[in-house]
């Protein structure tokens, strides 16, 4: 028996289940070896989680052949609380809303194959969902997902059937996401809710000119049903790589690229793979919020002025391309690689950490990196900016912590530099 607080571990193999497993307190849930290896199974026979509205965690599992006559036949979850990260909710079947997961919040997840009985969200119902790909569920309304928060996910050939509404959405809100290839009796990509940055193509539905986007309060959105130019949105083709095999990011040039708005006070700051928003996609100088699930990355590009260019950020040197300064320990990304210094750690810094008298002497320390030369310079007035160099320290270095010792009674400001 697990008690609040526990983590679970479940070794490789099918976990097949006659009752649901009931989740009451505070606990982590999750495969041993990570996604592929762990399925729970409800045989149709049963729901597989019932998770009460605590800080509780599945991580890891794949959790198939849920049924139950009741909310959430993969996972229920009694609140927003509960978490379902990493997960693959396949082949549930519920009697009421939530074919896959009702409530809770749903990260990095696939949601496919779910159904529910002339009722709402085949995938998802009334969830918070972020990142997921939610492919091919059915439900009466909102074959993909009814009553959630949607952020940057792929929601694709979902149906929403028997003179449904919403084949990918049902009065759901939906920002950054790709929403493709759906139906529906009525808005077969969207019905109700609102959109913010998406992309809304290709769906279908039995009603004339309702195709993708039905009742929907819809900005900065890339769709053939809207007015292009009115809040922002765009009717252009969005040209993505590869619609054939599902490849939804942007190709240069996209009309959807730096065409959306500033989301930063919702948290959308990453897309579907989680390369940093916003990026400056069109090198104006200007980074902005693309349309769509993910962010365009041109190769020529410094979105953050850093002297570094966005693909060697994240292909490269792992810091951030959005921010120019990825550890917050006052020098930009650029800079740091000049000083030899680590910027993704804030405790890697060129900078001077101590100056006190040592006697009749004055000593100062400061630390930097090996690999740079490193001028120790002082200036008696800042507003004249004439420094003169006192200490020349050459590449390599013996090490990351330096100390001097100045001469009698050495009085002045005094600043270290670096260069390559």
């Amino acid at each position: 028996m697990a008690g609040g607080g526990d983590v679970v571990l479940l070794s490789n193999g099918l976990y097949a289940l006659s009752l649901e497993i009931v989740v009451s307190n505070e606990m982590l849930i999750k495969s041993l070896n990570g996604l592929g290896f762990v399925i729970v199974d409800g045989g149709n026979g049963c729901r597989c989680f019932s998770l009460s509205n605590c800080p509780c965690v599945l991580s890891g599992l794949t959790i198939t052949n849920g049924w139950t006559d009741q909310p959430g036949a993969g996972v229920y979850c009694g609140g927003s609380v509960p978490v379902i990260t990493n997960c693959v909710v396949a082949g549930n079947h519920a009697g009421d809303n939530g074919g896959g997961v009702c409530n809770g919040t749903v990260n990095n997840c696939i949601i496919t194959g779910n159904w529910t009985e002339n009722n709402r969200g085949g995938g998802v119902f009334g969830g918070t969902v972020n990142n997921c790909t939610i492919i091919g569920n059915q439900s009466k309304d909102g074959g993909g997902a009814s009553h959630c928060r949607i952020s940057n996910s792929k929601i694709c050939y979902n149906e929403a059937s028997d003179r449904g509404s919403g084949g990918g959405t049902f009065i759901s809100m939906v920002t950054n996401c790709t929403i493709i290839g759906n139906s529906a009796w009525l808005g077969g990509g969207t019905w109700g809710g609102a959109l913010r940055n998406c992309i809304v193509i290709d769906n279908t539905d039995s009603q004339p000119g309702s195709g993708d986007i039905v009742g929907n309060n819809v900005s900065f959105c890339c769709s053939p049903d809207l007015t292009h130019g009115e809040n922002g949105n765009i009717t252009n083709a969005p040209m993505f790589v590869d619609v054939s095999a599902t490849n939804y990011h942007l190709l240069a040039g996209s009309p959807c690229v730096d065409a959306g708005t500033d989301l930063s006070g919702q948290g959308m700051m990453h897309d579907f793979d989680g390369i940093p928003r916003p990026l400056d996609g069109d090198t104006n100088g200007v980074a902005s919020w693309d349309i769509g699930c993910y962010e365009y990355v041109h190769p020529g590009a410094d979105s953050d002025s850093d002297g570094l260019l966005d693909t060697n950020e994240l292909y490269g040197i792992g810091t951030n391309p959005a921010d120019a300064d990825t550890d917050d320990d006052g020098l930009d990304d650029g800079d740091e690689l000049i000083a030899d210094t680590d910027p993704c750690d804030a405790g890697s810094v060129l900078w001077i950490t101590n100056i006190c008298p040592a006697g009749a002497w004055v000593r100062l320390d400061w630390q930097g990196g090996l690999q740079a030369t490193q001028w120790l310079e002082t200036t008696m007035c800042l507003t004249n900016d004439d420094w003169s160099a006192i200490f020349t320290n050459l590449p390599p270095t013996s090490s990351e912590e330096s100390v001097i010792y100045l001469g009698t009674n050495k009085q002045g400001i005094f600043r270290i530099k670096a260069g390559r």
